[in-house]
């Protein structure tokens, strides 16, 4: 999956996406030991919703085909029916299908579930540790030729930006700005005139595209995952450097509504965390885009989310459109 109405003007700005639906045309579950159940068991036959928002919506089920699959088979035991994908278009949406009792889990990165959580009062649960990492941070970086080392230097200049959904790529770098008291300014273009006493910032559209923006100097600065950062710039020793590192925050965050069933909510947390003790649960995790595990947060949910909460309030009181 490579985010304001309720406090929050700056979520309105992305999280866009086309089509919402259930899902359809399910393979065969994953062969997966069955074990014996440790909490009370939900009523007989229910059906788990597993939720995500995304503008491409069958990519996005072929996505979480493995981990549906097993937890089909998985929450077997407890008396689940089966298990349904549910896509969105937005995380209003999302949120809205969740208050409605429509979704029960989830799963996306932390500033799409904390949007969700505020708009419906969903509870963040376990960390998924997407592509092996539990944790990542976004990076602002400048050509080491360009004499700029600290980020007030920015001033009346643009920085390039991932996409308005981005965790690491916009919401914490903007956050980040702002908490250096830099004003902040829309623009359409890189090549746009930005006031003195402004930042202007521009939407590259992917990382990649950040990236590149900076080599060929269309953006002065720009903002991506570090992960990603490290990579591009392994080819260019030296050309590259980072001047302000974003908060860490979790990789990708599993919430589930806030009236879903105890003792179905335990067997789902069960089965979660324990995908990674068996053959067919790390199979299946290596297959939902090399997933290590699900797990704790090591200090609780809100404090995991404390840094995107922190972003909002910061670019919310500088009215960041």
């Amino acid at each position: 999956m490579k985010s304001v109405q309720v406090g929050f003007v700056l979520f309105m700005m992305g999280v866009l996406a086309a089509g919402c639906g259930q899902s359809s045309g399910w393979t065969e579950p994953l062969a997966t030991p069955a074990a014996e159940p440790t909490c009370s068991s939900p009523q007989t036959g229910w059906i788990l919703r597993v939720g995500s928002v995304s503008k491409y919506p069958k990519k996005e089920i072929s996505t979480f085909q493995p981990l549906k699959n097993y937890l089909e088979e998985a929450l077997r035991p407890y008396g689940a029916a089966g298990c349904d994908m549910v896509v969105c278009r937005s995380v209003e949406e999302m949120a809205q299908r969740m208050q409605k009792g429509e979704v029960d889990l989830y799963i996306d990165s932390a500033w799409p579930v904390a949007r969700v959580c505020t708009l419906c009062g969903a509870t963040p649960i376990l960390r998924r540790w997407k592509g092996g990492e539990a944790e990542y941070r976004g990076v602002i970086f400048v050509r080491t030729k360009s004499g700029l080392t600290e980020v007030k230097q920015l001033s009346g200049r643009v920085i390039a930006l991932d996409d308005p959904t981005s965790t690491s790529g916009y919401l914490l770098p903007l956050g980040a700005l702002a908490e250096a008291g830099l004003r902040l300014q829309p623009v359409k273009e890189a090549s746009d005139p930005v006031p003195e006493d402004k930042v202007g910032y521009v939407f590259a559209g992917d990382e990649e595209n950040v990236f590149f923006w900076v080599l060929r100097d269309k953006a002065a600065a720009g903002a991506i995952n570090e992960k990603k950062f490290l990579e591009f710039t392994a080819s260019y020793p030296e050309q590259f450097m980072v001047i302000r590192y974003t908060p860490f925050v979790p990789r990708h965050v599993v919430c589930q509504r806030r009236d879903m069933d105890p003792a179905a909510a335990a067997a789902v947390r069960q089965a979660l965390l324990e995908m990674d003790q068996t053959n067919s649960g790390r199979q299946a995790l290596a297959n939902f885009q090399k997933t290590a595990k699900f797990d704790e947060f090591p200090d609780g949910g809100d404090a995991a989310l404390q840094p995107i909460r922190r972003a909002i309030q910061l670019l919310d009181s500088f009215k960041i459109p």
